[in-house]
């Protein structure tokens, strides 16, 4: 009711440029990351958890206060004393984001090059990463360490205040704040060899060596005087007053070598310990995380097996909880533990430290999206997640089915898969390097019914000319899927990991195989070599005309070059075509130092080039990306366009199979455009800032789906009417999302409950907004559902739910005419109780009434004067019950019309016992005797007696009305027996008689 009540008398007009400044929160999964990635904010009443977003959750109840999306790679959180700035750093660039309010919003950004700048040598450095940051304790005041440099800066003057260079050679790997001794632990390497030394703040020109040549060091953290360090040797935990290893695990031997391949693992250096590691509590236990339990000698260690608490005095396990846990964070009270990982499903979870019992979780529930495909009859999209992938039906866009490894386990993982037909799937899964399996997966049937191959590791896989093949870091593989007869060629494939270098090509006749500088082309069936360069850009694709006579690739040649007036022989490189035959090249075309991709069109007649221009003798230093047109036998430049100028060169770059389309862009998602057969623009994407964009183009539907590194959301857009379709969530189990550029959604319950509307920096429940953008029908049709039935009775319950509403069909969200809260500040007093500032203006209409709720429950209610109809403004005093309140602040107008319920959160902590209030009602004699009931007033009685004892309760009240003495009178009594109740106090009545 309470939810209906508030849709009813939302606003009937809709502004489509109201919602420009809406942003749909989805619950997002924080990945594994070898930073601190969770930090609590003073009075550790919020935390804050740096993944591929900067989130603020309440610690009692894991909600989301607010969040922002961050650039990849973002790591090394840090808060400053006052809490009210935050700190990151994602690759080159330092973010500063305040947070007052509740809201977090940019305070300052910079980068390497500007932070460095006047440093010795920096121009040479100018694209570094961060290596850490973080404030010092004192002010505002930030260490950063990039590369070999270290400097002080201050973030309110947004300058440096003091600096440092290390040697040339060494190199900051990782930085960890030591407050208690105002240092900085730095793990360094300096060629081969990883050290750890100390670096005082007062003076970064002096440098103290803790240890030295240690393995490569992943994780570094500090807690109180302890140094909790992970290297690819060991875990191991050291005394920074003493400078002594005081404990130690190793690492797992499998771990070791989990990626490197048969013939480099020989080569691996072998493990060192550095004192006696503990192997009675660890036994090849991967160790995830650690951290100190505050207060105490105890250190708990998150693994693969649970979280393991060992006492360091004594090196006795005290206790252990079941899952596996992938980060750990104490508060500093040590009575929180926040934790995220598996047990059973993944979820960030809350813990009380004494009884380790679960307070609040936040599940999650999205799934990311690395890859995507349709099937050749364009009946079945498949995308492939985290463990597993997930094919869904287009005709009704439900999932269809999740296909796992065929062994089922949950260590094993699908890697890809690609169409066979349009009712078969070849899978790559398995359980880890080198242990891969391929097989065939029937979407009809729902189940594996071939294995191709076992035992094998496919870094890439897919078909090309109609054949199956798939790659391992070191050889190519060509299989006949109905023979299962193989072809292997062995070079450097290690290539195919990344779709960037094209390094897949075969005909049927000819094999592209690349090497390091250089490649041959070798004949299928003599297994001949046809064709061999010595030099060779691994950036360059290699090209076979279909006739298998030519081949066109980046090479270096000499062109006559006119500077000034005087003409000079020149070497450059450009893009060629070479005769098989005699080993010479024969043409030549665009010149370039960084060609995306090579397309042959029309029977081999047409040569399309993307690349990177020369710049050579322009002023402007800008990058001009470029699509020409070649005759292949001529070499006639046919159409030449310019498609993207900029100062830095978009690395990201997609072509379509038959290369009617193309994209362009760059990691951090700022930059991506869609281009057609032409060179044209026909899409510019760069607001949509997808991290690490991924294409699929799907030619016959003129369609692409994009997708990013980390990102649950994929982006369907229609290049013949150059338009974003929608986005697609995948999420767990059979949960989703789907929304259009206008907002209009449908989904799974469980995954919208937990989805956030945010607005001016405000944040609300989705909910508030159902009844206006929770239309399935539209959204099915914008994506092109086929099951016209099926949109009929989405169609249907929608109209039906506007008119019991008493809402126009098609009515949208007006913002300016309805009421709005300026702003609602959050102030504790003593005692529980809180004060709020809020302030109010109206909208279409004058403002009227002012409720504030609590838990669902009205607290306060207020008729707003005439004369402050237009603004409002009142500081309210509220008594809060005993642990999680939950205020929301509602404002109507004299139409009726209510402002988005603005939600605020407080936790009070005091441990109150409740009182009990207990009417206890029951009725055996009634006027008409046949009514009559026999163990009513037992009944009754024998509740009293229970409750009475109850040792839940502090003082316990209870007024019994029994059979006449219950009557309207005393029910009018009642009012004044529960007035002395309290918010933290229990009122229960119950009520035994004749129903009718």
């Amino acid at each position: 009711m309470k939810r209906l009540f508030f849709l009813l008398i939302l606003c009937p007009i809709f502004s489509f440029s109201q919602l420009q400044d809406i942003k749909i929160i989805i619950p997002k999964d924080f990945g594994f990351s070898y930073m601190d990635f969770v930090q609590f904010l003073p009075g550790e009443k919020h935390f804050v958890v740096v993944s591929n977003a900067l989130s603020v959750l309440n610690t009692e109840t894991s909600e989301i206060i607010d969040e922002v999306d961050l650039p990849y790679l973002a790591k090394n959180l840090s808060i400053n004393p006052a809490g009210d700035l935050l700190m990151v750093c994602a690759n080159n660039e330092l973010l500063v984001y305040s947070f007052k309010d509740q809201k977090l919003e940019l305070f300052f950004k910079s980068n390497t090059a500007e932070l460095i700048k006047g440093q010795p040598n920096s121009e040479y450095y100018g694209s570094l990463p961060i290596s850490g940051c973080f404030f010092t304790g004192k002010g505002n005041t930030a260490y950063i360490s990039i590369g070999s440099f270290s400097l002080l800066f201050d973030v309110n003057e947004k300058k440096a205040i003091s600096s440092s260079n290390l040697p040339v050679t060494d190199y900051v790997l990782h930085a960890a704040a030591f407050p208690k001794k105002q240092e900085v632990v730095l793990a360094i390497s300096s060629g081969t060899i990883t050290s750890l030394i100390k670096h005082p703040v007062s003076n970064l020109t002096q440098t103290t060596t803790i240890l030295n040549d240690i393995a490569s060091v992943t994780r570094l953290k500090i807690r109180d005087s302890l140094l909790f360090c992970a290297t690819a040797d060991n875990f191991f935990i050291l005394n920074l007053e003493t400078n002594k290893i005081i404990y130690e695990v190793m690492m797992p031997k499998q771990y070791m070598a989990y990626y490197s391949s048969p013939q480099t693992q020989q080569y691996l250096r072998k493990p060192k310990a550095l004192r006696n590691p503990d192997n009675k509590n660890f036994n090849e236990e991967y160790i995830f995380d650690m951290d100190l339990h505050p207060g105490s000698s105890q250190a708990a260690f998150a693994t693969i097996k649970g979280i393991k608490f060992i006492d360091l005095k004594t090196g006795q396990l005290i206790k252990q909880t079941p899952g596996i846990f992938q980060h750990i964070k104490f508060s500093s009270e040590g009575t929180r533990l926040i934790t995220n990982g598996y047990t059973s499903y993944k979820a960030l979870r809350i813990y009380r430290t004494d009884n380790m019992q679960v307070i609040s979780e936040r599940p999650a529930m999205d799934n990311p999206i690395y890859f995507a495909g349709i099937s050749p009859n364009k009946r079945w999209l498949y995308t492939k997640g985290n463990v597993s992938a997930y094919i869904w039906d287009l005709n009704n866009f439900s999932k269809y089915a999740e296909i796992k490894d065929a062994s089922g386990k949950d260590s094993s993982s699908v890697y890809n898969l690609f169409f066979l037909s349009d009712s078969e799937v070849v899978v790559s899964s398995g359980k880890a390097y080198p242990n891969f399996n391929l097989s065939i997966y029937n979407i009809l049937k729902k189940k594996y019914t071939r294995t191709i191959k076992k035992n094998v590791f496919a870094a890439a896989s897919g078909f090309l000319n109609g054949e199956f093949y798939y790659a391992d870091y070191t050889s190519l593989h060509i299989i006949n899927l109905k023979t299962l007869a193989e072809e292997t060629y062995t070079g450097m494939y290690s290539l195919a990991v990344s779709n960037q270098y094209k390094i897949i090509n075969f005909t049927k006749d000819l094999v592209f195989v690349p090497d390091a500088g250089k490649f041959k082309i070798v004949n299928r069936k003599s297994k001949k070599t046809e064709y061999e360069s010595e030099n060779w850009l691994v950036t360059a694709p290699v090209v076979l005309s279909p006739d298998n006579k030519f081949l066109y690739t980046s090479s270096q040649i000499t062109k006559k070059k006119n500077f000034s007036g005087t003409e000079v022989d020149m070497p450059v490189n450009a893009i060629v075509k070479i005769d098989m035959t005699t080993k010479k090249v024969v043409k030549d075309f665009a010149e370039t130092y960084y060609p995306y991709d090579i397309k042959i069109k029309d029977n081999g007649n047409k040569i399309c080039i993307w690349y990177l221009r020369y710049n050579i003798g322009s002023t402007d230093n800008l990058q001009e990306s470029m699509y020409t047109e070649y005759n292949t036998e001529s070499g006639a430049e046919q159409l030449s366009k310019t498609l993207v100028k900029s100062k830095e060169m978009p690395t990201m770059h997609y072509t379509s199979d038959n290369g009617n389309y193309f994209a362009l862009g760059d990691a951090m998602g700022k930059d991506i455009k869609l281009f057609d057969k032409t060179g044209e623009q026909i899409f510019n994407l760069s607001d949509s800032k997808i991290l690490m964009p991924n294409c699929f183009f799907i030619e016959e539907l003129e369609q692409v789906i994009i997708t990013g590194s980390s990102s649950s959301l994929a982006m369907f857009v229609d290049l013949k009417k150059k338009k974003v379709i929608g986005s697609l969530a995948n999420a767990v189990n059979d949960n989703f999302f789907m929304i259009t550029p206008d907002y209009k959604y449908m989904g799974s319950k469980d995954f919208i409950k937990n989805i956030r509307f945010k607005r001016q920096s405000e944040i609300y429940s989705f909910e508030q907004f159902d009844a206006y953008l929770n239309q399935p029908h539209q959204v099915l049709r914008a994506f092109g559902c086929k099951d016209s039935s099926l949109i009929k009775a989405y169609e249907t319950a929608y109209l039906k739910r506007m008119r019991v509403l008493g809402i126009k069909p098609g009515t949208n969200i007006n913002f300016s005419a309805a009421p709005e809260f300026q702003y609602v500040k959050l102030l504790e007093e003593k005692g529980g109780a809180v004060s709020f500032n809020v302030s109010i203006n109206k909208g279409a209409t004058k403002l009227k009434q002012l409720d504030v709720l609590n838990n669902g429950t009205v607290v306060f209610t207020e008729k707003i004067p005439e004369e402050q109809g237009s603004h409002y403004e009142k500081t309210i005093k509220l008594e809060s019950a005993s642990g999680i309140n939950r205020f929301e602040f509602s404002a109507k107008d004299e139409a009726g019309l209510e402002a988005p319920r603005v939600p605020r959160l407080f936790n009070n902590t005091s441990n109150v016992k409740p009182n009990l209030y207990l009417v206890v009602i029951a009725s055996e004699k009634f006027k008409n005797t046949k009514f009559d009931l026999s163990y009513a007033v037992k009944d009754a009685s024998d509740v009293s007696k229970t409750m009475v004892n109850s040792k839940s309760f502090g003082k316990i009240e209870v007024k019994k009305l029994f059979n006449q003495s219950f009557n309207t009178d005393s029910v009018k009594l009642l009012k004044a027996f529960f007035a002395k109740s309290t918010i933290n106090d229990v009122v229960m009545v119950f009520l035994l008689g004749m129903v009718i």
